[in-house]
């Protein structure tokens, strides 16, 4: 249970990220760039691009997670 300032940082701070859901990320996300978010154990790597950031309110951006490119909102 956290207030949605701090999932929101959660999600697009690299430093932040790493210690709840990927183990790593190349950059912070903001719009119009593609991130690499890696996860452990095996080191997967995958590439999120990233399409809209409104602060603390909407984070929009496409992995293929599957094989086939999702959209997350």
């Amino acid at each position: 249970r956290k207030e949605p300032a701090d999932v929101f940082d959660a999600l697009v701070k690299p430093e932040k990220l790493s210690g709840f859901f990927a183990a790593t990320a190349s950059a912070p996300l903001a719009e119009g760039t593609e991130v690499v978010w890696t996860f452990r154990p095996a080191d997967a790597r995958m590439t999120v691009k990233c399409d809209r950031v409104v602060p603390e309110r909407l984070l929009a951006f496409r992995w293929s997670a599957t094989g086939a490119e999702t959209r997350v909102q």
